[in-house]
C-alpha cells in the first residue's frame, strides 16, 4: 500500500507541476506578442491549445476542491471534538 501511495502522489505532484508550466508558458507567449495583455479584440477565435490547458486546469481545480471538500466533512466529527484553547 505504501509503495502504491507513494507512486499515486507522484503522479499527481506531476500533473500539477505540468499544469503550472503549461501555463505559465502560454501567458509567457501571450504576454509576448501582446505586451498590452489586452483582449480586447473579441473577433479573433481562441487557439484551441489554451482550451485545451484551460479545460486541464478546471480539471485539476475541481479534482483539488472535491478532494478539499471530502477532506473536510470526513473530519467533521474530529474537528468538533478539538480543543480550542
Amino acid at each position: 500500500m505504501g509503495r502504491k501511495l507513494v507512486i499515486v502522489l507522484g503522479v499527481i505532484y506531476f500533473l500539477l507541476l505540468s499544469d503550472i508550466m503549461c501555463l505559465y508558458i502560454l501567458y509567457y507567449l501571450t504576454l509576448r506578442q501582446n505586451p498590452g495583455y489586452t483582449y480586447h479584440n473579441f473577433d479573433k477565435p481562441i487557439p484551441i491549445i489554451n482550451k485545451v490547458v484551460y479545460t486541464y486546469t478546471g480539471i485539476v481545480l475541481a479534482g483539488y476542491f472535491t478532494f478539499y471538500l471530502t477532506a473536510i466533512v470526513l473530519n467533521c466529527k474530529y474537528i468538533r471534538q478539538a480543543s480550542l484553547g
